[in-house]
């Protein structure tokens, strides 16, 4: 499974959301989304177990492109 996780949310935000599937669920992988194209962000959020990290600007190929990487080294 994949999930595409919204960086900044209320209550329990990207990070803390990550972490937490990261530490339960361990064959799920996650990939970043923020509206910020910054480093820091991207780094935080593979620091706590994202498996990637996009920009929401990024083109529906680069979307698409992702998720089919992230599934598929989960797979290996």
């Amino acid at each position: 499974d994949v999930v595409l996780m919204d960086v900044h949310m209320p209550v329990l935000d990207g990070l803390k959301a990550t972490e937490r599937l990261a530490r339960d669920l361990p064959g799920v992988r996650v990939i970043g989304l923020s509206m910020y194209e910054g480093d820091e962000i991207g780094a935080a959020m593979r620091r706590v177990g994202a498996a990637g990290y996009l920009s929401k600007d990024c083109s529906a190929v680069q979307l698409a492109s992702m998720i089919r990487n992230v599934a598929a080294a989960a797979r290996a």
